[in-house]
């Protein structure tokens, strides 16, 4: 689902990236009152962007490991790549930021708040040196680092909370979740950040240990 102004790529709703209640998103989805049909498919956040570059990276060394009549697939699914990534600097990247921001395709607003999803961009092996530093900076920031690993929400938001709930979503505007953390890592392991990907595995792991 394409965006026709901007080319982003979006979500119908907040609850269909996995982080149910998310704070880039105002209603998370029609579970709840506040939804509207009209906030359908106006997300476009580097979360999104960062999953289908990584999805045409995979099917191209699939079908380059093929070979033969599968290369010119391979090609096709490389500059979709490449060009996935190229809007997502050109319409998301904010350098005042220190990371990629989220928009609004409906109102054209920027959505500014500091979550897990910043350190995507680097799991998908889609960013450049400066911006890798940029982000890395951006997640160990004292409101996104905590002592048991990166928050999934900024502890500065004013929507920010640890409470343990399920229903109708699992909160995802404070606690540390594993699967976050672990993409984080390996992000940030792919751009030289070895230190900081340890620290934050170091105790998210901890974390996990001490509730055994």
């Amino acid at each position: 689902r394409r965006d026709p102004a901007t080319g982003l790529r979006v979500w119908h709703d907040q609850l269909e990236s996995g982080a149910d209640n998310g704070v880039l998103s105002r209603c998370p989805s029609a579970r709840s009152n506040c939804w509207s049909d009209s906030q359908a498919l106006t997300l476009g956040s580097a979360d999104v962007m960062a999953l289908l570059i990584r999805e045409h990276t995979a099917a191209a060394l699939f079908r380059e490991h093929w070979g033969g009549a599968h290369r010119t697939a391979a090609a096709a699914h490389r500059a979709a790549a490449a060009n996935l990534t190229a809007t997502l600097h050109a319409r998301l990247w904010r350098q005042d930021l220190g990371h990629h921001a989220a928009w609004n395709t409906s109102s054209r607003e920027w959505i500014e708040a500091r979550t897990y999803v910043m350190a995507l961009p680097l799991w998908a092996g889609a960013v450049n040196a400066s911006q890798a530093d940029a982000i890395a900076a951006s997640l160990a920031g004292p409101d996104m680092l905590s002592a048991v690993g990166l928050r999934s929400a900024s502890s500065s938001d004013p929507r920010y909370s640890n409470a343990d709930t399920i229903v109708p979503y699992s909160n995802w505007r404070g606690p540390m979740w594993l699967n976050a953390n672990a993409l984080a890592c390996y992000g940030l392991a792919k751009y030289g950040h070895t230190a900081l990907a340890l620290e934050i595995a170091s105790r998210a792991v901890a974390a996990l240990a001490a509730d055994l």
